[in-house]
């Protein structure tokens, strides 16, 4: 994904391999020190055993707190659980 968004003029912000240097550094004074990249939820629709019993789970994830932290700072609007 790092590189595919990078190749279409949308590199993650704090990716070293694939992001715009400069970006980077302005980022870096504001604390981002890794990829900004966040998955918020995997389902798992089929799977052999012995992962069978986790066919139809999905798993949801808060974003770390440096994540949520980047984004407040920004006034950017806020991961809502759940959503």
């Amino acid at each position: 994904a790092r590189v595919h968004l990078a190749s279409i003029g949308h590199p993650l912000i704090g990716d070293i391999k694939y992001g715009d240097r400069k970006v980077n550094a302005e980022w870096r004074l504001l604390g981002v020190q890794r990829p900004m990249l966040h998955s918020r939820s995997i389902e798992f629709r089929s799977l052999p055993d012995p992962l069978g019993h986790l066919a139809g789970k999905r798993f949801l994830a808060v974003p770390p707190s440096d994540f949520m932290d980047i984004l407040s700072g920004r006034g950017w609007r806020l991961y809502n659980r759940g959503v």
